[in-house]
């Protein structure tokens, strides 16, 4: 599937749809399973993800692909988080601005295993209207990530 989407990237780069179409077989392909626990399948699933940011520079597009997070949703919560940290490191690497409220919502749903409560606990639901007490932690795990 990874190579199917690698294709794809390159001979129709313009086209995020098809881009989304090929998620959408990953996701029909693992429904009905539950978390992915072969390490291959993992490092597939991991490619194909990360395929789409590599392509675009850009996390910005890849929230526009509804079949994304669908995807991520078969990893488990240490893949996820290894998925999330590409993501950030996405974000930091191309100075991107996430300028929309739905797509601030959307990334923190995919990062959502990096995020912490001001207790401490893990936050299960992300909301738009929790953001600034999420941008201190996020801005916090953020300055970690730069450090290491």
């Amino acid at each position: 599937m990874s190579l199917f989407l690698t294709f794809t990237l390159r001979v129709h780069p313009d086209r995020i749809d098809y881009v989304d179409q090929v998620l959408g077989e990953c996701v029909k392909k693992l429904s009905g399973k539950s978390k992915l626990e072969d390490s291959k399948a993992t490092k597939q699933v991991v490619a194909l993800l990360s395929a789409p940011l590599e392509k675009y520079n850009d996390i910005v597009t890849a929230l526009t692909l509804s079949n994304y997070p669908r995807v991520m949703d078969h990893l488990d919560s240490g893949t996820n988080k290894i998925m999330a940290m590409v993501i950030i490191k996405s974000i930091m690497q191309n100075n991107t601005c996430i300028s929309t409220d739905d797509k601030v919502e959307v990334l923190f749903e995919l990062i959502k295993g990096l995020i912490k409560d001001l207790d401490g606990t893990s936050v299960d639901e992300v909301h738009i209207g929790s953001f600034y007490r999420w941008d201190l932690i996020f801005n916090f795990n953020i300055q970690a990530l730069e450090i290491a």
